[in-house]
């Protein structure tokens, strides 16, 4: 699953472009708990330069893993997070980490809960 993926990408430096997108790697999607697996990877990789995790149930939680992730990771600069169920409590974590990150030239949050009543 999630897990394993993010366990590759810690040792790998190699890979520049990574689709996970609609991937159903666990029941329900890659959810709040892979996106913090995956986190914690980009916090340690060197070479990812595209992530793409479009409907994958992720939340505000895991988007708050990847807000956090983004802070340290210099290499990263298109995120993905299309059609998940990130709000803007989410939305404002990514935000804000865009406020360290200078690095990042790409966030897209497209048919995300942002702005639904």
């Amino acid at each position: 699953g999630a897990r394993d993926v993010a366990m590759a990408l810690k040792q790998n430096s190699s890979l520049a472009s990574l689709d996970l997108g609609q991937n159903c790697l666990l029941k329900g999607g890659i959810g709040d708990d892979g996106a913090r697996e995956l986190a914690m990877a980009l916090v340690e990789n060197s070479g990812l330069t595209s992530l793409e995790l479009g409907s994958c149930g992720i939340g505000n939680r895991g988007a708050r893993e990847l807000a956090m992730a983004l802070k340290e990771n210099s290499t990263l600069t298109s995120l993905e997070l299309d059609g998940n169920e990130i709000n803007e409590e989410g939305g404002l974590d990514l935000l804000m980490a865009l406020v360290q990150n200078s690095d990042l030239r790409s966030l897209s949050l497209e048919d995300n809960e942002i702005g639904r009543a």
